[in-house]
């Protein structure tokens, strides 16, 4: 799933991919760079993410559906019971991931 935060402090958008893998180990730089390169090559450049991220799960409705759009609230700071109804959700505690790593690039763009 991939997930265009906005910039609102003048800083430039980033776009983030987030990759699900075979097991809970987290992405190596080599596989990494292995994806942005086939981006770049078999698309453009301009789909060369800013980040790639190993998440647990993709949040997905029970019906099937991706939840890139409460992901980015999430992401930008709302709490996932804000912004998602977890009785709705094949795996609700998936967006607990997003909601920790929402805190740690909010930490980290503020110097905390």
């Amino acid at each position: 799933m991939i997930v265009h935060l906005d910039s609102d402090q003048g800083d430039a958008d980033e776009l983030i991919l987030f990759v699900v893998g075979q097991t809970a180990v987290g992405l190596s730089e080599q596989v990494k760079e292995a994806v942005a390169t086939a981006l770049r090559t078999e698309l453009s450049p301009r789909h060369v993410p800013d980040g790639i991220v190993a998440a647990l799960a993709v949040p997905r409705t029970l019906s099937g559906k991706k939840l890139e759009v409460p992901v980015k609230k999430i992401l930008q700071g709302a709490r996932a019971s804000d912004v998602a109804d977890a009785a709705a959700l094949r795996r609700p505690d998936s967006l607990a991931f997003f909601e920790s790593f929402g805190r740690e690039k909010d930490n980290d763009r503020h110097g905390g």
